[in-house]
């Protein structure tokens, strides 16, 4: 016998829960609050995305998932590959004071939940590899157009790049002005630049 039908629509919740767990962190949400938020019973929630850890696996999967697109998408953008990136570096920084100063779901997570849960930590690992994977075939890029010098450490270059961005997201949950993230964002491409 079949079960009953899902009257709900699992992207939008999982949206909803995304949103609240970013926002609030993973010990601070409760089971109540994400029902009352989702719209859905208990029942519903445990039958579609298991309990709540899993919730919030489910949750960050699409957070990588979409930041990934983001970064593919601008990095495929025509022009000079020093100019795309720091403008990259600038949009995130934008879109992270715009969405309520939460910072990066990625990082919130490997604060609060990468020390104890080695799972999470491999995985943030990946995504972290995957921008820096991302950062190394720009800095390639701008070497092979004369933008670098040639004899730039590309994988260095790039590693710099994303824990300057991290670091970039760590800062912009404190509301710091936007005019000195800008400000840090123009150093770093200054210093890779010499």
């Amino acid at each position: 016998m079949a079960g009953p039908t899902k009257q709900f629509d699992q992207d939008q919740t999982l949206d909803i829960a995304l949103q609240l767990f970013w926002m609030k962190g993973y010990e601070s949400t409760s089971m109540q609050e994400l029902v009352n938020a989702m719209g859905i019973n208990r029942a519903s929630l445990y039958q579609t995305y298991g309990n709540k850890y899993d919730l919030y696996v489910a949750s960050m999967d699409r957070y990588i998932d979409s930041t990934l697109d983001l970064f593919k998408q601008a990095l495929k953008q025509p022009g000079p590959a020093l100019e795309i990136l720091r403008t990259l570096f600038q949009n995130i920084v934008l879109s992270s004071q715009q969405e309520g100063f939460h910072g990066c779901f990625i990082n919130n997570t490997a604060v609060e939940l990468g020390v104890h849960d080695q799972e999470l930590a491999k995985k943030i690992r990946g995504v972290w590899q995957q921008f820096e994977d991302m950062f190394t075939e720009m800095i390639q890029r701008a070497v092979d157009h004369d933008e670098l010098k040639s004899d730039i450490d590309v994988h260095i270059t790039a590693q710099l790049l994303n824990t300057h961005l991290q670091g970039l997201m760590v800062q912009s949950k404190t509301k710091i002005s936007e005019k000195k993230l800008f400000d840090n964002i123009e150093l770093v491409f200054r210093l890779i630049h010499q």
